[in-house]
């Protein structure tokens, strides 16, 4: 009888594997992780979901508990010799990975399945080494080399017109860029925006791509507003000096609007974010009332980025920013106003990522969210200039921001979050403030506030949560017609807390529009659906107390929708 090897059996892929290879009568070991369930209950929970609940012959099925980053996957070592001993196929699955079924059935039609034959080493060397490093180490060297056949089946399977959709669909939503060849489009997100100065907003985003350059691109936009009747624009590029992505240097300078409330710090946790409009797509096109507070901007940086090894990365980006008022954001200070001003400075960042996966695309690392949490510490040196004014000593300021992001697996059930804090002391202009802030329309915003209104709060020292429970069908699966929707419950907790301290010394006034006043954290609630149709989130959002019910700025409640796609 055959025997298949399998970790991360549970999960959806390659639960639909075992599925299979049961019905065909293998012998199969599962790896699974325990949570509050034992291995064997996980497996078979999952099983009997595939199944819709109808008994499958498990004889053939042996469960074990494992860790994959733990020496010995934590198993005994006369257990993992056993399992192991003999020539197996063994097959490593993500266990979070999902795809849908119809996905399924394409795939696991084709002559695509890579086997290889498991080298078990008793070298004590491997016991300093990680475990997701060991395919590098000589002990396994010959398992690292795959035969003709081998590449022959993968490049059937890049051919496969579902993995390719699939794979441009990943691609699009993780980097942000469309590959067309020499030529990628993007950020995709930038295309199309509104804001209440130029009304619709249609971009056309550009660089040069892979196929044309493999070390070096360059781009830009070039943007049009509808009601302003302006043309925007935006020029950049990026050197990866090295094979490797260890040294990468970025330039960038536009001429363009950018929203005052927004966060510059976003960037290293969501790549690419809408800076002078709506967050997403169902929110430009549902927007109930456009933002009108923007400011212009002519705008450079160099970004010098450092990637010590897949834990830590390094980024140093010294800026100029020359700023414009526009007619609803002005730079009064003591009844004078500034048509423009200047500000100049340093930005650091260090990212952890303590050991978490994450995809290489061109110039860019995709960390996935998991178990393992993400780290940003920032640090921004800065100075204002004013016209007319040539003192040295004046409008230096200082921030300090950090930020945690990560996943809690709880069986089936799981939860993201996002959480942040900073403090902003010394004379800085007051968009450099945190300012939560929503989009007003009905898309469902992941990083910002969905009842706030465009102004809220301003705060030099301040904190943001942002906690997503994913519910995975734990009790829409109970309903018989409901399981075969494969719905899952969502529900969501946003809040923010801060204050204005004495140690920020305004350069200028602040407008009236904002309020600085905080006798309670601000806090908002969800409850709703995702994969609807495999795309839609529906979310219910309520504001917690009532503390800001009549203060003009926030909504009480209502309706927002988001594009998710579950596969």
């Amino acid at each position: 009888m055959r025997t298949v090897i399998i970790n991360g059996a549970n999960g959806y892929v390659a639960s639909n594997f075992i599925n299979n290879l049961l019905k065909q009568h293998y012998k199969v070991i599962a790896l699974v992780r325990a949570n509050k369930q034992d291995p064997e209950e996980r497996m078979n929970e999952v099983l009997a979901h595939i199944n819709d609940g109808k008994e499958i012959n498990t004889s053939n099925l042996e469960v074990y508990n494992y860790f994959l980053n733990d020496r010995n996957f934590s198993m005994d070592e006369n257990v993992l010799k056993s399992i192991f001993s003999g020539n197996v196929d063994y097959f490593h699955f993500a266990a979070s990975l999902k795809y849908d079924e119809k996905s399924i059935d394409e795939i696991s039609s084709g002559n695509w399945l890579i086997t290889k034959t498991t080298q078990y080493s008793k070298s004590t060397r491997l016991n300093e080494i990680r475990p997701r490093n060991w395919k590098n180490q000589p002990e396994f060297a010959s398992s690292n080399h795959l035969d003709e056949g081998t590449y022959m089946r993968v490049e059937k399977l890049k051919e496969n017109p579902v993995v390719q959709g699939i794979d441009a669909i990943g691609g699009m939503v993780l980097t942000s860029y469309i590959d067309a060849g020499k030529i990628e489009i993007g950020p995709v997100f930038d295309i199309y925006s509104t804001n209440a100065i130029e009304g619709q907003r249609f971009s056309i985003p550009l660089r040069t791509g892979e196929k044309m350059f493999e070390r070096f691109t360059v781009g830009g936009f070039l943007g049009y507003g509808t009601k302003s009747n302006e043309l925007k624009y935006g020029l950049n590029f990026a050197w990866q000096l090295l094979p490797t992505d260890k040294f990468i240097i970025r330039g960038n300078y536009s001429d363009d609007y950018n929203l005052v409330s927004q966060d510059k710090y976003l960037r290293f946790i969501k790549k690419n974010p809408n800076t002078r409009g709506n967050g997403n797509f169902i929110a430009a096109i549902t927007s109930k009332e456009n933002n009108p507070y923007l400011k212009e901007e002519k705008n450079f940086n160099l970004i010098m980025e450092y990637n010590a090894r897949e834990d830590i990365s390094f980024e140093v980006s010294p800026y100029f920013l020359h700023s414009i008022e526009t007619p609803d954001v002005h730079f009064t200070r003591n009844n004078v106003n500034y048509h423009t001003y200047n500000n100049y400075g340093i930005l650091f960042n260090t990212r952890l990522a303590f050991g978490q996966y994450y995809d290489q695309y061109y110039f860019a690392r995709v960390y996935y969210i998991d178990e393992t949490p993400v780290i940003n510490l920032s640090m921004d040196l800065g100075q204002v200039k004013l016209p007319g004014n040539t003192s040295d000593n004046f409008g230096m300021y200082a921030q300090f921001h950090g930020s945690i992001s990560g996943k809690v697996n709880m069986g089936l059930t799981f939860m993201r979050y996002m959480v942040n804090g900073g403090y902003l002391f010394g004379g800085a202009p007051y968009d450099l403030l945190d300012m939560p802030a929503g989009s007003m329309s009905y898309g469902y915003a992941k990083y910002r506030y969905n009842l706030l209104h465009h102004s809220s709060f301003a705060h030099n020292l301040y904190t943001n949560v942002h906690l997503d429970f994913n519910g995975g069908g734990i009790i829409l699966n109970r309903i018989p017609f409901m399981r075969k929707l494969k719905l899952r419950e969502m529900a969501s907790l946003k809040t923010h807390y801060g204050k204005l301290t004495g140690s920020y010394k305004p350069v200028f006034d602040l407008p009236g529009y904002y309020t600085t006043e905080m006798s309670k954290p601000y806090a908002e609630i969800g409850f709703g659906l995702t994969n609807i149709f495999k795309v839609l989130r529906m979310e219910y959002v309520r504001q917690l107390g009532g503390t800001y019910l009549n203060s003009g700025f926030t909504d009480k409640n209502g309706i927002f929708f988001r594009a998710e796609m579950s596969f």
